[in-house]
């Protein structure tokens, strides 16, 4: 199996740089060692309940002690993994 393509989308984007500008520390490096796990083994997150359903392709990782939650998607049939949203865990849940 080869590692999938990652692609992070504009809201993530956005996300990150302004955790950035705040000064979040260690969650650069705890994305980095979370995707390097995920583009290897995709389905390690776990399921995330929507719409009163488990998602077959929508996942998440808690990103170590940073209190963030990362979720991503996994469409069935393609080597892709798209970076959804970047989540603090005391937030209410997103809508996805």
């Amino acid at each position: 199996m080869r590692p999938c393509t990652i692609l992070l989308s504009a809201r993530v984007t956005a996300e990150l740089d302004r955790l950035r500008a705040e000064g979040s520390t260690g969650l650069d490096d705890a994305i980095a060692k979370a995707l390097d796990l995920l583009q290897e083994l995709p389905e390690m997150g776990a399921p995330v309940r929507r719409r009163g359903a488990w998602s077959t392709t929508v996942r998440s990782w808690i990103l170590g002690d940073t209190g963030y939650v990362l979720f991503y998607r996994v469409p069935p049939y393609a080597n892709l993994l798209e970076i959804l949203l970047v989540w603090h865990a005391k937030r209410r849940p997103p809508r996805l």
